[in-house]
């Protein structure tokens, strides 16, 4: 139960982390300091966890991993660039 709740907070702050990103992209200071907070306190989380068990480094890198996969999924096209538009939507700037 601790390998699935590792595996789904770093997949969740791979995700905060790309929000985070859009944010500071945008200059929305307030929104982008909200999502920073969050970051830490996921981030602190999973450390504390894996101070008592060092194996849960395991699913922490494949959380990270699936959760940047699906974060870069989210704005469609191949990924490659994220940011928002003006609705809050995410949408692939174009080149």
């Amino acid at each position: 139960m601790t390998w699935l709740a590792m595996f789904v907070m770093c997949m969740g702050l791979d995700l905060v982390y790309v929000f985070w990103l859009r944010e500071v992209h945008d200059k929305r200071k307030w929104r982008a300091a909200s999502w920073s907070a969050l970051c830490v306190l996921i981030g602190s989380l999973t450390t504390v966890f894996c101070v008592w068990d060092l194996w849960l480094i395991l699913p922490q890198c494949l959380g990270h991993a699936c959760g940047t996969v699906i974060a870069m999924s989210l704005g469609g096209g191949n990924g490659n660039d994220l940011s928002s538009g003006r609705d809050g939507s995410l949408t692939p700037t174009p080149r």
